[in-house]
């Protein structure tokens, strides 16, 4: 895969790969510093920066995606006045069409800044995954979004951070410092539970000193148990995937116990979609991340950063409802969970 010259960079300083020397660390902490500011941003600029961003994608789509190609060249640009009237003619893209296209729908060329293409897969509910592909840039992008809800939320960056994933109970190691977000330097560990009954292993409850878990929701009773029965006393935070209405009541059931409990909507290839506001507990869309449209009762969602295998109004499947602006000032939309 060849690489294309840096004019395809997202569109400001708030979205754009930072110009800046060193390491991946550097840059994912650059990104994080960018991030933390522009959710303070106002709605109006919010929308007009994923308006700028996507027009970008669609012009590299249309240059290096076989896929797009023929699908944006079926636009009729007669009585065209401005881009929402092109935009509204690009048909959602169902799954069925992303596994039927596979790698028709990857770019040949991606910018020289997003690094290297990565294999990667997009898992909808009741779907089974698909293979796409990603970019350094785009994970680098997932990161700092991790990073900034633990920041927004306070987390001690020196304490111990456990993903937690189903397989081996007994199987768990340390997999980097710092988290993996380049931004703490607490021990980050991965290991497994036992994903038929979510009974949590017993190498977790002997870890010393203060610990952050991150999960998907169906072992979240199981760890509200384990810290009632005083199994985890060390546990100060959470960050759930949830996909329910129900997991999210859970989560706010764990802050009224004390935890700092972030629930994130994560659809995996497309990234974090939205996560906990730390001051008034509804769910943001990560909007400088994803453009989330709401059409004819379907969910459609843009991965505004991903140049190496473009993935545009794709129909999710995601249940949510939209609610008035947040009073803690952040531009993001807010939603909640419909069931």
């Amino acid at each position: 895969m060849e690489q294309v010259p840096q004019e395809y960079l997202s569109f400001n300083d708030y979205y754009a790969w930072p110009k800046v020397p060193g390491t991946k660390q550097l840059i994912i902490q650059d990104m994080l510093d960018k991030c933390l500011e522009s959710q303070w941003k106002s709605s109006k600029k919010i929308k007009a920066g994923q308006i700028q961003q996507v027009e970008m994608l669609l012009t590299h789509a249309r240059t290096h995606s076989p896929f797009y190609q023929h699908l944006l060249s079926q636009i009729n640009m007669q009585g065209v006045r401005d881009f929402s009237d092109v935009w509204k003619q690009i048909p959602s893209l169902e799954p069925n069409i992303i596994a039927q296209a596979g790698q028709a729908m990857a770019a040949k060329n991606i910018p020289v800044e997003h690094g290297n293409a990565k294999r990667s897969a997009m898992v909808l509910p009741g779907m089974a995954p698909m293979p796409i592909l990603t970019s350094d840039f785009w994970m680098a992008i997932q990161s700092s979004w991790f990073a900034r809800q633990a920041q927004d939320h306070g987390w001690d960056q020196q304490a111990t951070l456990i993903d937690l994933g189903p397989g081996n109970p007994g199987q768990h190691k340390e997999i980097r410092a710092g988290w993996g977000f380049a931004t703490t330097s607490g021990p980050h560990f991965a290991g497994n539970y036992d994903s038929a009954s979510a009974i949590l292993p017993n190498w977790l409850t002997g870890i010393e000193g203060d610990i952050y878990l991150r999960f998907d929701a169906n072992t979240l009773p199981n760890v509200l148990s384990a810290f009632d029965s005083g199994a985890l006393p060390n546990l100060k935070g959470l960050m759930v995937n949830v996909t329910r209405k129900a997991e999210l009541d859970l989560c706010t059931i764990a802050r009224k116990k004390g935890i700092s409990a972030i629930a994130v909507i994560i659809i995996p290839g497309l990234g974090m979609i939205a996560a906990t506001c730390p001051e008034e507990g509804t769910l943001h869309i990560q909007s400088e991340s994803v453009l989330v449209e709401k059409v004819r009762n379907q969910t459609l969602i843009t991965s505004l950063h991903n140049f190496a295998m473009p993935l545009v109004r794709v129909n999710t499947g995601l249940a949510f409802e939209l609610l008035k602006n947040c009073r803690c000032g952040r531009g993001q939309d807010a939603i909640t969970l419909r069931h």
